[in-house]
């Protein structure tokens, strides 16, 4: 199976066209800027016309309409005028069929079990975030230990994490839980546009597909992989 990865794309998805051929194609959060609905619709429809047989989607902390705690409290620094109909823009997300979402989530694609997380260790005051220690145990806990291919928004420590100010971003509890508990085939995050790339640490395969720079120019490549 050929997978396709993409992340961070930020309203610049079409930038990406033609993507790379594949059986999935997988977007690891942040296709929005704030989770606006004109936004949000407009990328789904143009992720569930890519041609791939399979897709899967996650959010990310730009998403922040799904995030509906979160946006309920904090919708007025974002969008000042009015909020947005955030129920109805996730039940359009989670209901389209023409993708997967995950959030918390396992799917089985071409006898490969795929689990979807939204989460980061807090960064800054934007959505799906969680603290680190015993809240991000208790959420990493829930990946299923035969999951295949694991899809974060966040990265964990040390691996395609490293921001320009020199702080690594990643999640010590999920490094934790990938390398010793579930130890995945592969691993896909995005969230640190400046760790973009594909790493190992022998048994399973890293991949930040994020896809704008830091600069937020969509000039940073899909990465393919063949399982």
């Amino acid at each position: 199976m050929r997978m396709v990865c993409i992340s961070d794309t930020h309203m610049r998805h079409e930038t990406l066209d033609p993507l790379p051929d594949g059986d999935l194609l997988i977007h690891c959060g942040d296709f929005s800027s704030t989770g606006r609905a004109a936004d949000v619709f407009g990328f789904c429809e143009w992720f569930a016309d890519q041609q791939h047989k399979h897709k899967i989607l996650i959010a990310g902390n730009h998403d922040l309409t799904l995030d509906l705690t979160y946006y309920r409290q904090n919708w007025q620094r974002f969008h000042r005028q009015a909020p947005e109909q955030a129920e109805q823009i996730a039940a359009f997300v989670h209901n389209h069929n023409g993708f997967h979402y995950l959030l918390d989530e396992t799917i089985c694609v071409e006898g490969f079990k795929c689990y979807g997380s939204p989460w980061q260790p807090v960064f800054f005051n934007w959505a799906f975030n969680q603290k680190r220690g015993a809240e991000s145990q208790k959420r990493w806990r829930l990946i299923p230990q035969d999951t295949d291919i694991l899809i974060t928004h966040g990265p964990p420590y040390g691996i395609g994490d490293l921001c320009r100010s020199g702080v690594n971003a990643g999640c010590e509890d999920l490094l934790e839980a990938v390398q010793n508990s579930v130890r995945p085939k592969v691993h896909c995050f995005g969230h640190i546009h400046e760790g973009y790339g594909s790493y190992t640490d022998g048994t399973t395969q890293y991949i930040n597909a994020s896809s704008c720079s830091v600069r937020y120019i969509p000039n940073q490549a899909p990465i393919g992989l063949d399982l």
